[in-house]
This record gives C-alpha cells, structure tokens and sequence, in this order.
C-alpha cells in the first residue's frame, strides 16, 4: 500500500516534500458525478495526486484521511506539508531555467526546494540521495553520466523524467538576492476565504461569478458559477476559469454577461416559435379528426410548411437583438429548466390558436364564403354520411376544387400565421411596439422570402397540381390576414402578463427606474 510509503522511506518523504510544496495545481470533487480533476498544469496535477496517495510521514495522521468526508482528502497529506514548512516565496518556472523553486521555513533556518527538468537541476547539483533511508552521495562525473543514460532510457521508452531537488541552509547572501530578484512574488496568504463565500452563496441559491488572476484564486474560480481570469493572469487561473479577459478590462465582463443572455433568450425563442407552430398543426389534425370534418391539410402540405416555410424564420431568430431590460433581470438560477411552466403555457395558448384558426379557415370556406358552398356545419363534419342524408348538396364538394381551395385557405392561413408568430418571437417580454421588426433585418428578409416561395406554391401551375392547391383570390386572402392576425393581439397579451406578473420584482423596479 502507498498510504505510509512516506513513512518508512526518508528518500520518499523528501520527494513528496518537494512535490507538494513546489505545485500550483489543485485537485477538485465534483459530489454530482462523484468525478475527481486537477486544476493547473497536468504534470503538477500528476504530483499531487501522488503526495496525496503517499502520505507524509506520519502514520497516525495517515490514517485518520479514511474517517473524513472526501472534499477534506483532497489536499489532505498536502496541507501537512505545508504546514511543516511554510512558503515564503516562489520562483516562478521559467523556460530559460527550466525549473521552479520555493523558499520556505523561518528564522535562519530556510531551505530552498525545486523541481524541474533533469538536464537543468542536475548540472546544479551536488549531491544525490542512494536508497530509502535518503543517504546523501557526493554527485560525481561516473554518478552523473549514470543518471544521464536512465533519464535518456526512460525518454527512449515514453516515459518524462523530473528531478527533484533542495538547498538545506541558505546563506545570506542568496537569501538577500532570492527576495529582491524580480522574478520572485511573495505568495498570497489566507484566501481560503474566497472558497468558503462561494460555497455560502451557492448554498443560498445565488449564483456566483468570481474573478481573479492568481495561484490562490484558482480553487474559487473552478467552484464559482462563472470563473473570470485576467489575461495577465497565471496559467493555473485561466485553466480553472470559464471566461478569460484577454483586455484585462472588467467591463468586458458586462458585454459577455449580455451575449450569454441574448443567446439563452434566442434559443428560447428558436424553441418557442417551432414548438408552438407544430402544436398549432398537430391541433388542426385533431380537430378535423375529432369533428369529424375532411382534412383541411395533406401530407404534402404539412411537410412543405415544416422544411420549407418554418425554417427560414426559425434560423434568423438566432439574430434578435438583446432586450433592452436584459441586464436588469436576476441571473437565472442554476437548475432552472430552458422550457419552464409559464413558456410551456405560452406554447399551448399559441399553439391551440393555430389549430384552430387553420381549422377554422376550413370550416368559413365551406360555410361562409360568398363563392363557396355555404353548407351547413352539421353537413361539413358529417360529410361522410353526405351520399345517404343530404346529397342535393353536391357530395363532389368535398373531394374536388372546392375541397382543394378550401385547403389552399388553412394552408395560407397556417403560413401568415407562423410568420405573425415569427415576429412575436422577437422578445419574450418586449411589445413590438418597442423592439419594432426592423432590428433584426435577418427575420425581415427571411419572412419575405418565405412569402415570396408561398405565393410560387399557390401561382405555379405544376406547384399546384403537386401540393393539391389552388390561387387564392383577393375575398379569400382577406379572410386569411384576419383569421391570421389575431396571433399578434394574444402574444402582446402574454407579454404583459409576462412583464407584469412574471419579471422577478427587482426588475421591475429597475425598469420603473429608467423610465
């Protein structure tokens, strides 16, 4: 077992004494996955998860790591350490040297503990440590030129090498040069604290966005919600964080908050206006089933809508423009669903219009058209019985042109209305009135041309004969524009009720702030 190896082997200890004091890298529990990680450079990473499987050198303090919560083992055998010998400094790796060192202890009694690449740290070396018990060899040229050929024999084989080294009893002079050399930085102390407030906040239900550009800001930054690095900032830092300013500018924070937004609340809209357009056709195929009436649209149909007319608005969605009061509003907590109860009301109102309204433009051609049939509702939703009951009436009427007008009628209607539908599903909360159609000139040139390849449908005579349609004539587009625009009038409803009732109080009020 690996837990006292530190324990019974000097040689050991003082590895793991370098490993753990010489590493930026933190480990983290995800409690949800039950997933372990390491934040920072993967090698350090490596070394961590080794201390921590080592253990130090004491054994009784080994084995009380089996009776604490896992969150606590993380850096168990590591704190240890670091509290036997505290940091004093750090000398930060560089390329040049190949190495990274930390000053620790206190007094006069400072050691200097560093880790590196094996062609740089041997050459400054002295001394090695033979067997388990750390027995120190003075490093001569036969010693050297055999650790030289291991270290090219593991490199052969895949395997990286680091060496691992310490300076007992610094003199004075190289302590004086170690604190005024630039490349040092005194090490922050006691920002554990950070780690702890968000944990408090999340645990309160808010969610925590944290920034910062050091070692220590690291463990916080992978906890919070959203991490936010500096782009000075180290490497440990921008690897736990979620968002990287490369301008070091804080406003830039504000500008990305609002992207994040826009792209939610576009997604939502993307998801509304398809949802609520396919409930409103699975409505139509129910209602005519259910009263027994003829289909007032065909397979074709249905599938020219959905692939052709639905998709054009659909995709320019994705460029609404933010909301005005978009900063205004609370964030959204962490596991609140895309499609909530309210939007999923929203998608049954807007959805059963559309069914009905397709409907009845099938049902005002045969009833109610001046150049229709204007049959009975009793004949049109019982026009299978039409041959034995009421015959005089033409029962042709139902399979023939009028049938295909009467289609043509719902189809149209479904269209203009998925467009209306379409301009609704600007804002989730803004009345048109306010974030007029024109600021995203994209959903303008989609809904145009979705038109423009409706009217080919109803005016091409092979497009005709294939979709079972025919033209519409100016009494009948003017049923379909006010069948079809009340769609607008009950959305502008939904999005008071929306702005009245289910914006979060303090949006409210600072809408009413900057009014």
């Amino acid at each position: 077992a690996l837990d006292n190896l530190a324990a019974s082997s000097n040689t050991i200890f003082q590895m793991m004494e370098v490993s753990a004091l010489c590493n930026e890298a933190q480990l983290a529990f995800d409690s949800k996955s039950g997933a372990y990680s390491s934040v920072g450079e993967p090698t350090e990473g490596a070394l961590r998860v080794l201390v921590e499987k080592v253990g130090t050198r004491d054994a009784a303090y080994n084995a009380g790591k089996r009776v604490i919560p896992v969150e606590q083992r993380l850096h168990y055998a590591s704190q240890r350490y670091e509290s036997n010998a505290t940091k004093l400094a750090t000398y930060e790796f560089s390329r040049d040297r190949k190495s990274m060192s930390v000053l620790v202890g206190g007094g006069n009694a400072k050691r200097l503990l560093v880790k590196g690449a094996p062609e740089s740290i041997l050459d400054r070396c002295t001394h090695t440590l033979v067997g388990g018990n750390g027995a120190r060899r003075p490093l001569d040229k036969k010693l050297s030129s055999l650790i030289s050929k291991e270290i090219i024999d593991y490199g052969n084989r895949g395997l990286r090498v680091i060496a691992l080294a310490s300076i007992d009893n610094i003199s004075a002079p190289l302590l004086q040069t170690a604190k005024t050399t630039a490349e040092y930085r005194q090490l922050e102390q006691n920002m554990t604290l950070l780690g702890l407030l968000v944990d408090l906040l999340q645990s309160a239900g808010e969610v925590v966005a944290m920034t910062g550009d050091g070692v220590n800001d690291a463990p916080a930054l992978k906890k919070a919600d959203i991490g936010v690095a500096m782009g000075s900032g180290t490497d440990v830092a921008k690897l736990a964080a979620d968002m990287v300013l490369a301008d070091d500018n804080f406003a830039t924070i504000e500008s990305a908050v609002e992207e994040g937004r826009s792209i939610y609340n576009n997604t939502q809209q993307f998801i509304r206006y398809l949802i609520s357009s396919n409930i409103g056709e699975v409505v139509s195929i129910f209602l005519t089933a259910a009263l027994g009436m003829p289909e007032a649209l065909i397979p074709v149909q249905l599938l020219w809508v959905n692939l052709v007319t639905d998709g054009l608005p659909a995709t320019a969605l994705s460029f609404n423009p933010p909301d005005h009061d978009v900063m205004k509003r609370q964030p959204r907590k962490r596991d609140e669903a895309l499609v909530g109860g309210w939007l999923f009301f929203r998608y049954m109102v807007i959805g059963v219009y559309v069914g009905i309204a397709t409907v009845g433009g099938y049902a005002w051609w045969f009833m109610y058209n001046s150049e229709g049939p204007q049959i009975t509702f009793y004949q049109l939703t019982h026009f299978h019985r039409c041959s034995t009951q009421f015959p005089e009436i033409g029962c042709a009427m139902f399979s023939n042109n009028m049938a295909k007008s009467a289609s043509t009628v719902s189809l149209s209607i479904l269209v203009v209305i998925e467009m209306l539908n379409a301009m609704n599903a600007l804002s989730s909360s803004e009345s048109l009135l306010t974030l007029p159609l024109w600021k995203n000139m994209v959903l303008v040139y989609a809904i145009t041309l979705s038109m423009v390849l409706h009217f080919a449908l109803l005016y091409t005579p092979f497009l005709q004969s294939l979709f079972s349609i025919v033209p519409l004539n100016w009494n009948e587009w003017k049923a379909v524009l006010l069948i079809s625009a009340p769609i607008v009038g009950i959305d502008e409803v939904l999005k008071f009720v929306e702005r009245t009732v289910y914006l979060q109080p303090t949006t409210r009020a600072n809408l009413k702030k900057t009014e």
